[in-house]
């Protein structure tokens, strides 16, 4: 017999038993057993109802809302300034190219090439300073260069030289190579200094070249 029926069938014979015992009573209504059993099986079933445990709600997560009217920030760029200090160094010109002039006329002709200077342009010195300017030359003319007839002469620019002309003190022939040595002495002012000294011949000036220096503390 299933547990679930058992307080059906002790409440149906207590009341069977009951009635055997009770003086006559006036007739009721008629009850039939399936009415009785199933009024019973609604009292089980609200009692089994009554008894099971309440779930308890679970209260929903939170979500975390911004307050209205509150703007999103907005990254600002951060930007450090070098404090870099530039130097002045001074920077040297170009160097020049020697400007070869030709002077005369028919077979005679008078020019040359630079074949080197020392010191070159951009040279740095202090003030007062002696130094020699040493340029060699080519002979690219028809004619020949006499000793003593051909000279290299302050031309143009600043004059820091001790002489203002060297004269040649060899002969010199076509093709061939000849040297000047010119003693200078720097300027006392700081700074680019340029002088411009060329060879001549009589009424022939020809072959510029030009030096450049720098006055340095």
């Amino acid at each position: 017999m299933k547990k679930r029926y058992r307080p059906f069938y002790i409440l149906l014979i207590a009341m069977i038993a009951l009635s055997g015992c009770a003086p006559a009573a006036p007739a009721q209504p008629y009850l039939s057993v399936e009415t009785i059993a199933a009024a019973t099986y609604a009292v089980i079933a609200a009692q089994t109802e009554a008894a099971r445990p309440t779930a308890t709600p679970i209260p929903p997560t939170p979500t975390a809302t911004r307050p209205p009217g509150t703007a999103t920030p907005t990254p600002t760029a951060t930007f450090v300034l070098s404090t870099f200090t530039p130097t002045f160094t001074p920077t040297a010109p170009p160097v020049p190219t020697a400007t070869t002039i030709s002077s005369g006329s028919g077979t005679v002709v008078y020019s040359c090439d630079i074949v080197s200077a020392s010191p070159e342009n951009g040279y740095q010195a202090k003030p007062n300073e002696e130094f020699f300017w040493v340029w060699r030359v080519k002979n690219t003319g028809t004619s020949t260069w006499q000793e003593g007839e051909v000279k290299a002469a302050y031309y143009g620019g600043v004059d820091y030289s001790k002489k203002d002309e060297i004269v040649l003190d060899n002969t010199t022939p076509s093709g061939q190579v000849a040297e000047f040595r010119v003693k200078m002495i720097t300027p006392k002012t700081l700074g680019r200094h340029t002088t411009t000294w060329s060879l001549r011949k009589g009424i022939h000036t020809f072959c510029n070249v030009q030096l450049q220096i720098y006055i340095v503390k």
